[in-house]
């Protein structure tokens, strides 16, 4: 297959309806409000309009918005011009969250099952009655409680209800994750790496979608955007299976067999060590490892041998590992297409090598490894907590879910939700969301919850220059219905289970957290967060973020090797789909634009753009299997069958198919589901793709089995069959 280059990607792929809806609204809608402008006057009423800033909930990246209220109503959001992150931009998700704070049907009274599990029928009834209810199962569970939550601003919360009332809490956003995280908190004590984009001239990119979402925003796209528009100043070379957003955007796109990304970079790093271009010094004395012992770990690891297990072409492998290794000024940057696997940490291990043999961190230009940043608080991982519960093996007397929803992403969810659906299985559950979810179908609870819009927070990070930034959440218009805020609902169970956790409340629990956080001023701290909704100590001194890495391990050093001297990392399983049967092909999952798990669900704006999903295959392959577009196909797994129209496209490798997540829910509302309907609000009569159906959901080909139950799950990628339907 001919590699496709930027120019072809908005004739060739797939997503490129997406693409131009997310950068009309990059690009016209959200445009920086003038600093001075917090206010607007409005045409309506003629009233000027006051802007109060908070930090949206979107993703993890926790840009800055400033939400106009005009009697008590929400009128818009737009971008906080002075907040680091987004710099007053907002991408589609910040502008659609409008529509999920207004959205009719939110859930805004406790309910309470009637009839069986997964039926869907609740009865109203007070929360003086439903914490009553929540209590004693927690009295009587003795321990036997895992508290699920999307985790963020709310974390340690969390941790402190959990522990208080002796069970376990995990954080979801960290077990979707949690191989990256684990590699990066091995090889070099963080959790995290700031690439240094705005002054490389080199990005090689395993895996990641910055122009769908990252972990530091719409900052990283804009700082690829204004570094690639420089003519000649960088080159931008993406390894994935299929033509991403940000693969589109590249100079170069290579597909590659999904999962096989450690193999790739292996075989660039036995390059660079074999043409002697690699840092001799800082392997010595930045690594527990050394030159020769790297060198024959590398040895099989050739660029002939990896094109045979990934398709990429041995002399592409030389190569873009040649070009890496020469460039001064070099990031990397890695994704869920790496880690999301079985042997997820494995594999981020693997690609994490080529700047560490290179002495490529901590140096302007390059990945750099913040001082201060901690991981993610979560007590178990998704292997033992999924697994455990299908297996019998560590399922809770209580199981309170809380702004995720297993039942439909976690892997193999139809294996997951009949579990839950039996009672003997798991005692009681409750799900405390806006929504009745997927799983909130199996709740014996559903406690609605507030939107970031209606709620106190507060978190400290790493902006994305490395500076400390406070990020505040304030509530910016009254609670829906009799919904509260996540943390007021665990407080108010705690109290009434006998225990007394140290917050009452959103509020207190900000104050405090606000209080401890030894980089913002004293006293004021809390008033200022209000006025602006942030504080950032690289924008109080006037100055721009000085950058200083350091590897937080105990030695100092980056740790390669493990303490028995084995060399990591282990790639055990990276060749699975090596091994080809006629008629299988991989499958990845993968998150359209305008869809973030949890969040994005039954919101009808974002809904119009992704409110079906369909299997994109290679043009080539598609044509053997004698398909064309729109024609309806079967694909199965070992865990299970959905059926969906084709879109052939050049824009994915030859051996896979992919398919888009956030369709097929079986919870939420009729917006959700594509239904028509009269309501107080108009648009949910012009709902016009109910005749186009609502999708299916492609978590339920993918397999909950993992090596051990210390072992990430396979949550993007599984092998499946395709037949004609």
């Amino acid at each position: 297959m001919r590699k496709l280059q930027r120019r072809d990607f908005l004739k060739y792929s797939a997503a490129g309806a997406s693409l131009v809806a997310f950068e009309h609204y990059l690009g016209g809608l959200s445009k920086a409000v003038t600093g001075q402008d917090r206010a607007y006057v409005n045409r309506n009423t003629g009233k000027r309009v006051e802007g109060i800033p908070t930090t949206c909930a979107g993703c993890n990246a926790g840009c800055g918005v400033i939400a106009y209220v005009h009697d008590g109503m929400l009128m818009k959001l737009k971008g906080n011009p002075a907040h680091p992150v987004n710099k007053g931009a907002m991408c589609i998700v910040g502008e659609a969250a409008f529509y999920s704070c207004t959205d009719i049907e939110r859930v805004k009274k406790p309910l309470l099952r009637v009839g069986k599990r997964g039926q869907g029928n609740f009865k109203e009834i007070g929360w003086d009655e439903a914490l009553s209810l929540v209590a004693g199962k927690l009295k009587a569970a003795k321990g036997k409680l895992v508290l699920e939550t999307r985790g963020g601003f709310s974390g340690s919360g969390s941790s402190e209800f959990a522990g208080r009332l002796g069970g376990k809490m995990v954080s979801h956003g960290h077990i979707v994750s949690e191989g990256r995280e684990k590699a990066m908190m091995g090889m070099f004590g963080a959790p995290l790496d700031i690439p240094d984009i705005k002054n490389a001239d080199y990005i090689l990119n395993f895996g990641a979608n910055p122009y769908y979402q990252d972990i530091f925003g719409v900052a990283t796209s804009a700082a690829i955007s204004k570094r690639t528009s420089e003519n000649g100043a960088v080159k931008l070379v993406t390894f994935d299976p299929r033509l991403s957003e940000t693969a589109g955007r590249s100079d170069e796109w290579i597909p590659l067999l999904p999962g096989t990304d450690a193999v790739v970079a292996l075989a660039m790093a036995n390059v660079i060590m074999n043409e002697g271009l690699h840092d001799s010094r800082f392997i010595e004395k930045g690594t527990n490892a050394s030159v020769p012992g790297l060198k024959g770990y590398l040895a099989p690891f050739t660029p002939s041998a990896a094109e045979r297990i990934t398709g990429v072409p041995a002399e592409t492998i030389r190569r873009v590992a040649t070009e890496y290794a020469k460039s001064g000024r070099a990031v990397l940057l890695t994704g869920s297409g790496v880690s999301s696997h079985v042997n997820g940490e494995g594999n981020e291990r693997a690609v994490r090598m080529l700047p560490v043999i290179t002495g490529k961190l901590n140096r302007t230009g390059c990945n750099i490894i913040p001082e201060g940043a901690r991981p993610a608080v979560s007590d178990m991982g998704a292997a033992e907590l999924y697994s455990g519960i299908i297996d019998g093996s560590g399922r809770p007397a209580v199981y309170i879910v809380h702004g995720c929803d297993p039942a439909y992403d976690a892997p193999d969810p139809d294996k997951l939700s009949a579990v839950l659906a039996d009672e003997s299985g798991v005692g009681f559950i409750v799900s405390i969301d806006t929504h009745v979810t997927d799983t909130g179908m199996f709740a014996d609870l559903v406690l609605p919850s507030t939107t970031y819009l209606e709620e106190y927070a507060v978190e400290s990070g790493p902006g994305p220059d490395g500076e400390t930034l406070v990020r505040y959440r304030q509530p910016v218009i009254r609670q829906a219905g009799e919904s509260r805020p996540y943390l007021d609902i665990l407080a108010g169970a705690a109290r009434e289970a006998g225990e007394k956790l140290s917050f009452i409340s959103s509020y207190g629990y900000s104050e405090a957290a606000a209080a401890g956080i030894k980089e913002l001023p004293m006293p004021g701290g809390v008033a200022g967060l209000e006025e602006a909704g942030f504080y950032s100590a690289a924008k109080r001194s006037g100055q721009g973020a000085s950058v200083r890495g350091r590897i937080g391990t105990r030695s100092g050093k980056v740790e390669i090797m493990e303490a028995g001297g084995a060399m990591l990392p282990s790639v055990r399983g990276t060749g699975t789909f090596g091994n080809w049967k006629d008629g299988e092909y991989a499958l990845v999952r993968y998150s359209p634009v305008g869809y973030r798990a949890g969040v994005t669900e039954n919101n009808i704006m974002l809904k119009e753009m992704n409110h079906a999903n369909w299997a994109m295959i290679n043009t080539e392959a598609g044509r053997t299997l004698g398909l064309k577009n729109r024609d309806m196909v079967t694909l199965s797994s070992p865990a299970g069958r959905i059926e969906l129209p084709v879109m052939l496209s050049p824009g994915i490798q030859r051996n896979t198919v992919a398919v888009a997540s956030g369709c097929g829910h079986r919870g939420y509302g009729n917006i959700e589901k594509g239904v028509r309907y009269r309501s107080s609000d108009p648009f949910t009569h012009v709902i016009w793709w109910e005749r186009e159906g609502s999708g299916a959901n492609p978590n339920r080909l993918v397999a909950s089995e993992a090596g051990s139950k210390k072992d990430g799950l396979g949550w993007t990628i599984a092998k499946v069959s395709i037949q004609k339907a």
